[in-house]
């Protein structure tokens, strides 16, 4: 199982990447792919190991310590979601971003197919290329107004062309045809933003999207973000109609960059007063007051409670979903999902 909260399981179809934005910067990708091929490259490492260690490192340079660029596609993984026969909310592509350049339209659209064929789970797709998403879905709707065929089968076509006659016959046989399910009901899109610039930029592209579901993950946070700071220019204005839930999480891990209490509760209390859905991840919040502060903050945002001291460290934690006090909304573990999602 996934150590991630809000996901049960992760799936990589493809692998590799490369940093395109601020949030990149301390990738959890890449030390995870380097431990993999330090791991094959032991004397005692099974062959399978050792193959799985060669093709992270074609990913990565040579010091193994940043992505190279390009990119894998995984086409013996595209069958895995099958083995899991308990319905799970899967994340997509933990290990990269399925909308890199590089990756084939054809290839996603095989990816989607697995999505579609397997309704019982829940897959989350977020990227850092919400125009290159935005691309793949009307190259999607282009050919299948070409050919006459639905979007679903066309994903089902490039399913087959990338297993061969054979492993798909297995896979029909474990998934048979959904039908014209589009846009997939059990796939959520979801766009990672980090500060004012990122959100004003990938949010409206992300509410282009026609999917069914669309996520905002402000993971790391690394700024304030003021959601009605670009409104008049959102497809929609916000409170949204087409954000389902919004994730938000300060930068873990060595070298993690501040992420202050005020840029979490100002997002969290944007977010629910819409009534979207929120999911807080992780962040530096006090254990004494969970945030509230008694109504004041120290310097870099730290908490001044009688319980943490006036030197605003003592109560400071970071940890994972712990309790938040969001002004005007009460303090508890926020753990939202859709309604319907689950």
């Amino acid at each position: 199982m996934s150590k991630i909260e809000w996901t049960d399981k992760t799936w990589n179809p493809v692998r590799g990447c490369a940093k395109i934005a601020p949030g990149c910067k301390n990738c959890y990708a890449i030390p995870m792919s380097a431990r993999i091929v330090a791991m094959g490259r032991t004397a005692l490492a099974t062959k399978a190991k050792r193959e799985l260690a060669e093709s992270y490192a074609g990913v990565l340079n040579d010091d193994l310590d940043n992505w190279n660029g390009k990119v894998q596609l995984v086409p013996e993984a595209l069958m895995r979601p099958l083995s899991w026969r308990k319905g799970l909310r899967i994340f997509v592509n933990s290990m990269g971003d399925l909308f890199h350049e590089d990756v084939p339209n054809e290839f996603i659209a095989a990816v989607f197919a697995v999505m579609l064929a397997t309704p019982r789970h829940r897959y989350v797709v977020l990227t850092k290329r919400p125009k290159r998403a935005l691309e793949w879905f009307e190259w999607l709707s282009g050919i299948a107004a070409k050919t006459g065929w639905s979007a679903s089968d066309e994903c089902r076509h490039w399913l087959r062309a990338h297993l061969g006659g054979l492993l798909f016959a297995k896979f029909a046989a474990k998934a048979p045809d959904p039908g014209d399910t589009w846009p997939a009901p059990n796939v959520a899109i979801g766009v990672s933003v980090s500060d004012q610039e990122t959100w004003d930029t990938n949010v409206p592209l992300l509410l282009e999207i026609p999917a069914r579901w669309r996520i905002v993950s402000a993971e790391p946070l690394l700024g304030p973000v003021d959601v009605y700071h670009q409104a008049e220019q959102l497809p929609v204005s916000w409170p949204p109609v087409g954000i389902d839930q919004v994730i938000i999480g300060a930068e873990s891990g060595p070298g993690a960059r501040p992420c202050q209490l005020d840029w979490i509760q100002g997002l969290a209390r944007q977010v629910l007063d819409a009534k979207v859905p929120l999911f807080f991840k992780q962040g530096d919040v006090c254990g004494h007051c969970d945030g509230r502060g008694d109504g004041a903050l120290g310097p870099g945002g730290h908490c001044r409670c009688t319980g943490c001291g006036t030197g605003g460290l003592a109560g400071k934690v970071r940890k994972k979903s712990p309790r938040l006090y969001v002004p005007g909304h009460g303090t508890q573990q926020w753990q939202q999902f859709p309604e319907g999602w689950i």
